[in-house]
């Protein structure tokens, strides 16, 4: 027998004080007739429910099976028909679809669109100048991720190695992350479900090494995405990437890329000054400020329309 009279607890298994604390907090939260959010259950099943929880050894976890009829019914009968009923269940439905199979569409990276973090930023410059450019200038991973011209070059060497995807992920969250730090809320959705149908989804075209248990919580994150839904699964994929920028930075397309940026700002500059000279006006192609983040803004749709002259978009493409 157990201390004080009562039977010996069960379980080696599960700690007692635990789960007695558990129990407590749910009645306390949901069953007791003082609770804020108490769920409406017959007197009857609630004084069992205490004489239950006082035998806690005895019922385990089956010490509400009680308490759970009455919610039952009322949820069968009345929330579930109002829920199918609602704006929700359709957007549960279609988001549904999109997530019982890994995409078939190749997911096209636009990288023409900078945002940064201006000059107090922490994150460093999302754009080069020809001022401060020399050829033999030599850059860091996080200026590669800002800048869409670098960015693009490392993605093409990648590709050869068919080892893209942890480029493409970090682009993703980050873009994630700029719309959710900016309250842009029903993009950023938008965009995790993306992240999670082309990155995480077993069987996904550009999925990404992580663990199951990961990629449950990530699913169950989905319907509320916060800014640290994916900081995870950003820090493995960044970890990856870190290494494979090592090996990129004894290339020789590494050794030639300060030499193309500014090949490409002097093209890119004499296409403004044409467009100029017709008398259009340019404006400065898709800057945008963030808090403290840089990221690249991409378009998935092979129709989309890119921003800027066409000539330096054309030329950022290689």
């Amino acid at each position: 027998g157990g201390e004080g009279g009562r039977p010996a607890w069960p379980s080696k298994k599960v700690d007692e004080g635990r789960l007695r604390g558990e129990v407590r907090r749910i009645y306390d939260q949901y069953l007791s007739d003082t609770a804020l959010t108490e769920t409406c259950v017959p007197d009857a099943v609630r004084k069992d429910l205490v004489q239950r929880m006082q035998n806690l050894e005895k019922y385990g976890t089956n010490v509400f099976d009680k308490c759970l009829a009455d919610p039952l019914k009322t949820l069968q009968r009345d929330i579930l028909p109002r829920f199918r009923r609602s704006a929700e269940y359709r957007e549960l439905v279609r988001c549904h679809a999109t997530l019982t199979a890994p995409a078939a569409r190749p997911l096209r990276i636009d990288a023409v669109t900078y945002y940064h973090a201006g000059p107090n930023g922490d994150s460093g410059p999302g754009r080069f100048g020809l001022k401060e450019m020399t050829e033999d200038r030599r850059f860091h991973l996080h200026e590669v991720l800002q800048h869409g011209f670098l960015f693009r070059a490392f993605g093409r060497w990648l590709s050869k190695r068919r080892s893209a995807e942890n480029l493409y992920c970090v682009h993703e969250i980050n873009r994630f992350e700029y719309h959710i730090c900016n309250s842009q809320h029903i993009e950023a959705k938008r965009i995790a479900f993306l992240i999670y149908r082309y990155f995480v989804l077993p069987g996904s075209l550009y999925q990404v090494s992580t663990s199951a248990k990961l990629r449950k919580n990530i699913a169950y994150a989905l319907c509320r995405p916060t800014a640290v839904t994916f900081q995870a699964l950003k820090g493995s994929a960044q970890e990856v990437l870190a290494a494979e920028f090592q090996a990129y930075a004894v290339t020789a397309e590494y050794q030639c890329l300060a030499r193309d940026l500014v090949n490409f700002l002097k093209a890119e500059r004499r296409a403004d000054a044409l467009l100029r000279r017709r008398g259009r006006g340019v404006k400065q192609v898709g800057v945008g400020v963030g808090r403290g983040l840089t990221v690249l803004r991409a378009s998935h749709h092979p129709g989309a329309r890119r921003p800027g002259a066409r000539g330096a978009a054309a030329a950022a493409g290689g």
